[in-house]
C-alpha cells in the first residue's frame, strides 16, 4: 500500500508548518491555518517571525535561531500571534530535515527545511495559573488559620491561667483536710482541661503548618531521669513498678526538639501506667544502625484488641484500648504520630492481646510471640518511637548558632503531672521584676511568689520595666510579650543594650518570656530579642518556681524548708444578690475560702480597671476607632465574666461584634448600655465584697 504523505499532512489534527532555510512558511496544514487565523494564500510565503510578536526592526527569523530551536531537547515556550494581532502562549517543537528533488535540468537538489509543530498552551497556562492561585489562597488560608490559632491560644489560656493561679494561691493558705480535698479535685480538673486544650491546639497547629520544631543539643539520659521522677508517684499509686534500660552505645548528645521528644516519651509512659494495675513498666532506649534511636515503653497491662489496632494512632483511638476500663480524649497518640512525622520518625506498637503481630512493628522491637495463638487473655503492650536525630558534630552553621543558646532555654512545655516545687533557701529576698499588662495577673503572680518570700516588683508595660531595671536591678525578670506601649521583645532588647553598656561586671540577668501565644515563630523571636527561656501561659506554679530556681542557678531543697506566710481563713458567707447583673452563685464559688481582704482588693482592682477601660472605649467610639473598640470590649468581656458580671460581659460581646462589623449605631447603643450597666454592677460588687 502506497501512503499519501501529503494527505496525512493535510488531515493531521496537530498544527504543522514547514519553513525553508530562511524561515519562510512553505507549507501549512488546515489545523495550523485555523490556529493562526490565516487562509492558505495568506499564510504561505509569510516569514515565521510574523507569527510571533517581534520588534519593528526585525525582518526575518535568523538561521541560527531555527538551528537552536531544532537542537532543543524539549518544546520551547513562546508567545505566538494571530493574523488579527491576538496573542496566545504556545509550545514549539522543531525538526531539521533535508529535502531532495530535481531541478529543471534534472540535477538533484538538496534544501534544508524545518518542520514546526505548534501547540496552543492557553489551557495549560490557565491550569497553571489556577494552581498558583489555589496555592496562594491555601497559603493565605493557612496564614489566617495560624493567626486565628495564635489568638485563640491566648484567649483560651488566659481564663485557665486565672483559674490555676487562683487555685495556687488557695493551695498556700488552705489547711483544712476536707477543704484541701475539694481544692485538689479542682486543681486536677484544671490540669486536665489544660492538657486537653494543649492537645487540641497542637493538632490544629500541626494541621495549619504553624508548629515549628526547635532543635538543639541535649542528652536523652537526664530527660528519662526527669520523666521517671515525675511519674514514679503515679506509678506507685497504681501498684506498678517502673524500670529503665539504656543502651551503652546511645550517643552522649543528640540534636532534636527536646520538648516534643519529651512529649512523645511522656505520653507513652502515662498511657502505660494508665492501662496497667499492679504490673511492670519498662522503658528502653536503644541505639540502632545508621544513627537511629528507638524509644519504647512495654507494660504488662490490658493490651490492645486486634479490632482497633488500625485506629490507635488516630484521633480518639486510644479510648478504645483494652476493656474500655479507662477513657480519654484519645488525642495524645494522634499527636505523637504527627510529631514523629515532623521529625521524620515513625511510631507503632505491638500487643499480646493481638492475634497477629502488627505489620508496622520494627525488627528491633519486641515482637508478639502470640502471633500464632488465638488466646487473647494474654496481656501487655509495647509502644515504640524511632527517629534519626542529628548529632552536634553533624550540624550546620545554623545549628552551631543554636548551640550557643542557654541549654535550659526554650523547651516546648507540656502539661505534666503536678510535682512538688523545689525552692532553695538562698532564694529568700531575691528580687523578681514581674512585667505584665493585666493587673489581675500581676495580683495573682505576686500573691504566689510573695508566699515564698520573694521580693516582687511589677511593671505594666515594657517602658516601665526599663525604668524599674535602671532604678533597682532585679535578680530575674518575668516578661510578658504582648503589652501596650512597649512589648516584651523590645523591652528585652533595650535591657540587653543597657547591660552591654554597663561598666558593672554583673552576671547576665535572666529574662524569661511569658505569653499565651505559642504559635509560629514566637520562640525564635524570643531568642533574637535576648530572652533566655520561655514559659507558656497559663503559668503552672510549680513550673514557674522551677524555672526561677534554675535560672538563679542555686541548689534545690524541698519547699517544706520554706514555710509560706499564712493567715487565718474566714469562710465568706454566701450572699444572695438581688439583681440579674451578677451571677452570685458563680461569685460564691469563685471566692469560697478566700480571705475577705483579698476579695475586696481584687474586686477593687477590677472596678478601677473597668472604669479606665470604659473611658478608653468612649474615646474610641468618638473617634470611630473600631479596632480599639473591638480590642477593649474583648478584654472587658473576659474580665467581667471572671467576676460574675454576666450582663456587662454580654453587652461587651455585642459591642465587640458591632465593632468588628464597623456598625456605628450598634456601637453607640452598646457603649451607652455598658456605662449604665457598670454603674449598677459596681454598686452590687462593692456590696458583695463588704458583706459580713
Amino acid at each position: 500500500m502506497e501512503l499519501d504523505y501529503h494527505q496525512i499532512f493535510e488531515d493531521s489534527p496537530i498544527n504543522l508548518l514547514i519553513l525553508d532555510s530562511e524561515g519562510t512558511v512553505t507549507h501549512a496544514n488546515p489545523s495550523a491555518m485555523q490556529l493562526f487565523g490565516y487562509d492558505h494564500s495568506n499564510l504561505i510565503s509569510q516569514p515565521f517571525f510574523k507569527l510571533q510578536p517581534h520588534p519593528l526592526s526585525q525582518r526575518r527569523t535568523s538561521y541560527s535561531a531555527l538551528s537552536i530551536l531544532a537542537d532543543a531537547k524539549k518544546p520551547v515556550e513562546t508567545v505566538l500571534q494571530r493574523k488579527d494581532g491576538g496573542q496566545f502562549p504556545g509550545l514549539i517543537s522543531c525538526k531539521k530535515s533535508l529535502f531532495r528533488d530535481n531541478d529543471i535540468s534534472g540535477n538533484e537538489r538538496k534544501e534544508v527545511h524545518y518542520i514546526i509543530h505548534v501547540e496552543n498552551s492557553t489551557q495549560l497556562k490557565m491550569q497553571e495559573s489556577a494552581h498558583i492561585l489555589d496555592k496562594s489562597i491555601a497559603e493565605q488560608a493557612n496564614k489566617s488559620k495560624s493567626e486565628f490559632l495564635s489568638m485563640m491560644s491566648h484567649e483560651i489560656r488566659t481564663p485557665i491561667q486565672g483559674t490555676i493561679g487562683s487555685l495556687d494561691v488557695l493551695d498556700l493558705i488552705i489547711h483544712d483536710p476536707h477543704q484541701r480535698r475539694f481544692l485538689e479535685l479542682a486543681r486536677n480538673s484544671a490540669d486536665t482541661l489544660l492538657r486537653i486544650v494543649d492537645d487540641i491546639l497542637d493538632i490544629a497547629c500541626i494541621e495549619a503548618s504553624a508548629l515549628k520544631l526547635q532543635p538543639r543539643p541535649f542528652d536523652l539520659r537526664p530527660l528519662i531521669d526527669d520523666l521517671v521522677a515525675i511519674y514514679n508517684p503515679q506509678v506507685a499509686k497504681l501498684g506498678n513498678t517502673i524500670s529503665v534500660v539504656i543502651d551503652n552505645n546511645l550517643p552522649e548528645s543528640i540534636v532534636a526538639d527536646e520538648g516534643r521528644v519529651r512529649q512523645i516519651f511522656s505520653n507513652y509512659i502515662s498511657n502505660a501506667n494508665k492501662f496497667t494495675d499492679h504490673g511492670q513498666i519498662e522503658i528502653e532506649l536503644k541505639s540502632l544502625d545508621q544513627g537511629e534511636i528507638l524509644f519504647q515503653v512495654t507494660d504488662s497491662g490490658y493490651g490492645i484488641d486486634d479490632s482497633v489496632k488500625d485506629i490507635i494512632f488516630t484521633q480518639f483511638g486510644r479510648g478504645y484500648q483494652g476493656n474500655l476500663k479507662h477513657k480519654s480524649t484519645g488525642l495524645g497518640l494522634s499527636i505523637c504520630k504527627k510529631l514523629a512525622t515532623l521529625m521524620n520518625g515513625t511510631v507503632g506498637f505491638s500487643s499480646n492481646r493481638s492475634s497477629n503481630t502488627p505489620s508496622n512493628t520494627p525488627s528491633n522491637t519486641p515482637s508478639d510471640d502470640s502471633s500464632n495463638n488465638s488466646d487473647t487473655k494474654r496481656s501487655g503492650t509495647c509502644f515504640w518511637f524511632r527517629f534519626s536525630p542529628e548529632t552536634p558534630e553533624s550540624r550546620t552553621s545554623k545549628a552551631n548558632r543554636l548551640e550557643a543558646t542557654p541549654s535550659k532555654g526554650f523547651n516546648n512545655s507540656i502539661a505534666s503531672p503536678k510535682v512538688e516545687a523545689k525552692i532553695c533557701g538562698t532564694n529568700i529576698n531575691k528580687h523578681i521584676l514581674l512585667v505584665e499588662d493585666s493587673e489581675i495577673n500581676r495580683e495573682l503572680f505576686s500573691a504566689i511568689l510573695s508566699e515564698y518570700k520573694f521580693i516582687i516588683q511589677t511593671a505594666e508595660n515594657g517602658e516601665k520595666a526599663i525604668i524599674e531595671y535602671k532604678n533597682n536591678r532585679p535578680d530575674i525578670i518575668i516578661m510578658d510579650l504582648q503589652m501596650p506601649i512597649m512589648n516584651g521583645y523590645d523591652a528585652t532588647q533595650a535591657i540587653r543594650k543597657l547591660e552591654s553598656l554597663s561598666n558593672e561586671k554583673n552576671p547576665r540577668l535572666p529574662i524569661l518570656a511569658m505569653t499565651a501565644d505559642v504559635i509560629g515563630n514566637v520562640k525564635e523571636r524570643c531568642r533574637e530579642s535576648g530572652l533566655d527561656d520561655y514559659i507558656p501561659k497559663p503559668i503552672i506554679k510549680e513550673d514557674l518556681l522551677v524555672k526561677i530556681n534554675e535560672w538563679l542557678d542555686i541548689a534545690t531543697i524541698s519547699t517544706t524548708d520554706i514555710t509560706p506566710t499564712t493567715a487565718t481563713i474566714s469562710t465568706k458567707k454566701q450572699v444572695s444578690v438581688e439583681s440579674s447583673e451578677l451571677d452570685h452563685q458563680f461569685l460564691d464559688r469563685q471566692f469560697s475560702q478566700v480571705r475577705p481582704e483579698s476579695i475586696q482588693r481584687m474586686i477593687s482592682i477590677y472596678i478601677e480597671e473597668t472604669r479606665r477601660r470604659l473611658t478608653t472605649i468612649q474615646g474610641a467610639l468618638e473617634q470611630e476607632n473600631f479596632d480599639q473598640l473591638s480590642r477593649e470590649s474583648h478584654i472587658l468581656k473576659s474580665s467581667s465574666g471572671s467576676f460574675g458580671a454576666t450582663t456587662l460581659s454580654n453587652i461587651a460581646l455585642e459591642l465587640e461584634n458591632g465593632a468588628i462589623e464597623n456598625l456605628s449605631n450598634i456601637c453607640r447603643e452598646k457603649v451607652s448600655a455598658l456605662n449604665e450597666t457598670f454603674n449598677r454592677t459596681e454598686e452590687q460588687l462593692i456590696k458583695y465584697s463588704t458583706k459580713p
